[in-house]
């Protein structure tokens, strides 16, 4: 919705195989509401990863821009 209304170019990504740290922290006792959110990279763990300093800025601007939506009806509750 944010990357919509703010007209910022989103590319939506599904992947299985691929674990992060927050993989366990949503099965960790009751769990914990969380959203992975990323950039392109080339060459990652590697001593050459190369990423695009825009795709990093882009990111930034899309979660200060998600935060900012964030009103106080906004509820983490799993009821």
């Amino acid at each position: 919705e944010t990357a919509g209304a703010e007209a910022m170019p989103l590319q939506r990504s599904a992947q299985t195989g691929v674990l992060t740290d927050l993989s366990y922290v949503q099965l960790v006792g009751e769990g914990v509401a969380a959203l992975d959110v990323g950039f392109p990279m080339r060459y990652s763990h590697s001593s050459r990863e190369v990423v695009d300093l825009r795709d990093l800025e882009s990111l930034r601007d899309l979660l200060i821009a998600a935060l900012a939506r964030i009103g106080p009806e906004f509820s983490l509750s799993r009821d």
